[in-house]
């Protein structure tokens, strides 16, 4: 694991001294946090800082220039676990980013540390706190499963089970591309109805939901692939960029949308990312064939954070980071083959920035094994691409697509050879988790 975070930290270091003001935002600059990623005892502290420009900040350094004023951004506010200046439980932190771990460690030792930049493009800045020098840990907390029929090779539901998504009410929406349908669970796994009516979708891959509870699912019907558009109940409402059009889509997989409700989806064949209004209206596009930074090599899946910047992983690897308007920033996530993570399936976020993303090695489903050993199916980093944590799925269970909660808990969608169904993580300390090869 310690190579493994190594040369995330390299690649992330190199794209950050490259990153600078955003197109779209002109006037503004981009603000970077140190550290990302650090370990803090209990009582301990830690300085955070927020700079904005770094590579003028780096040559600035070079040249045995003092740090000049105009980096370092004024009116900052600091918040921890989202309580602006934290508590008691999770720690607290000053106006100048002096944070001081709690005595006692709470249930949850990853604390999210977010410093507000009213001057910059990314307002929103975060780092991470790893609390008692243990390393992150997730563990099974049970979930749901339907067994597989032997002579039709399906479940009562499922037949490949491709997509998940939460709705407001945190229910499960599942997109299962061979059933052709859209189907809404509660978390325990209680059969709630369809999206839209039998016949509505071929292949349908993706499902997520906007700020106003619209659900959006990208749809490969062979002659007009294109996304559709159901309001929260599950009624159609429109569906729009159809294939064989400029502004329409060949293959889409990985859709998400920004604070503005502003709708991004990857294109796997046309090798780019499309950006859509609420009513579907084209906005721009960005993206060309390649394995240069902000390339793309067969993209696939696709997350929006809370400053509208949007992650986009290729199956391949790396995962990218642009600005709202599609300017490259870091790429993260490089593959280690051949039993490290080589196939990059899908990504999604949480509350705090975090891309979640799951991964598989050389051998196909079964997961992919970090440096010290460690089978991981899904892969956890913060939202500069430090490497967190990565926990496998229990048994032989293959991840399909992953979903989280408000509440931090992570819904994994898998098939087995057995069945197919939900398994729900959160975190804890297990020393079951970790399985060796």
């Amino acid at each position: 694991m310690r190579q493994f975070f190594l040369w995330v930290c390299v690649f992330n270091l190199i794209a950050m001294l490259g990153a600078g003001a955003d197109a779209a935002h002109p006037g503004l600059r981009r603000a970077c946090i140190e550290p990302s990623l650090v370990s803090v005892p209990p009582s301990g502290t830690q300085e955070f800082k927020v700079i904005l420009d770094p590579t003028l900040q780096a040559k600035a350094g070079a040249a045995g220039l003092q740090q000049a004023e105009a980096y370092v951004p004024a009116g900052v506010s600091w918040s921890v676990n989202g309580i602006a200046g934290g508590d008691d439980g999770v720690g607290h932190i000053s106006p100048d980013g002096k944070y001081v771990a709690p005595a006692n460690l709470p249930a949850q030792h990853e604390i999210h540390i977010c410093a507000t930049v009213p001057d910059a493009v990314n307002p929103l800045v975060r780092g991470t706190v790893v609390l008692g020098g243990l390393p992150i840990q997730y563990h099974s907390v049970g979930g749901w499963a339907e067994p597989i029929d032997k002579s039709s090779g399906r479940t009562s539901h499922f037949a490949y089970p491709h997509g998940i998504g939460l709705d407001g009410d945190g229910n499960l929406l599942i997109a299962d591309e061979k059933m052709n349908r859209v189907m809404r669970f509660t978390a325990d796994g209680q059969y709630l109805g369809l999206v839209g009516e039998e016949g509505q979708f071929f292949e349908p891959k993706i499902v997520a939901v906007d700020h106003t509870g619209r659900i959006c699912v990208s749809d490969m019907h062979p002659s007009r692939p294109r996304l559709q558009i159901f309001d929260a109940s599950g009624k159609f409402l429109f569906s729009f960029a159809p294939g064989g059009q400029e502004t329409g889509l060949l293959r889409p997989h990985g859709i998400g949308f920004d604070p503005q409700d502003r709708l991004f989806v990857v294109d796997v064949d046309r090798l780019r990312v499309n950006a859509y209004n609420p009513k579907g209206e084209p906005l721009f596009h960005w993206g060309r064939e390649g394995v240069a930074p902000g390339e793309f090599n067969a993209p696939h899946g696709l997350v929006v954070d809370q400053n509208g910047e949007v992650f986009v992983n290729n199956y391949f690897g790396p995962i990218q980071k642009f600005g709202a308007d599609g300017a490259f920033v870091l790429s993260f996530s490089h593959g280690n083959p051949p039993k490290g993570p080589l196939y990059f399936h899908n990504i999604t976020g949480d509350q705090w920035g975090n891309v979640y993303t799951s991964v598989r090695c050389e051998g196909g489903y079964a997961g992919a094994y970090l440096e010290d050993g460690s089978l991981i199916s899904v892969a956890k980093y913060n939202n500069n691409g430090s490497f967190i944590t990565g926990f496998p799925l229990s048994g032989k269970r293959s991840e399909t697509s992953v979903a989280v909660g408000k509440d931090g808990r992570v819904y994994a969608l898998f098939v087995s050879e057995t069945e197919m169904g939900v398994e729900c993580f959160e975190e804890g300390y297990d020393d079951s988790l970790r399985r060796k090869p």
